[in-house]
């Protein structure tokens, strides 16, 4: 005896229809929501960043510069705000010891 196929699925108005696979059908609704798609590349943007994020040339993990840790949040260079706090604070030492000048060590 052969097998015979399974006969064709009916709807609730007797009309008959084609199966489709559950990963078909959710992407065929994934495609028609806009905002799903939209959300989707986010995402597969994050996760390329994620993965090419060690090849940017930014800092090494071992590196530490620990004169930094106190400087105040901006976009400047850390070297140009650290330059810049160390003379307030040395002018703020020399006001407070009544000198004219700073010497030739804290110059430097």
């Amino acid at each position: 005896m052969a097998a015979t196929p399974f006969p064709p699925t009916r709807n609730e108005f007797n009309q008959a229809v084609k199966p489709v696979s559950l990963w078909a059908d959710g992407w065929r609704r994934l495609r028609r929501n806009r905002m799903a798609l939209a959300s989707l590349l986010v995402i597969g943007l994050y996760g390329a960043l994620t993965l090419g994020a060690p090849l940017l040339p930014i800092h090494p993990y071992a590196e530490q510069v620990i004169a930094h840790e106190n400087l105040p949040p901006s976009l400047k260079p850390a070297g140009q705000l650290m330059l810049r706090s160390r003379i307030s604070y040395l002018k703020r030492v020399r006001a407070a010891e009544d000198r004219a000048e700073l010497s030739d060590g804290e110059k430097d």
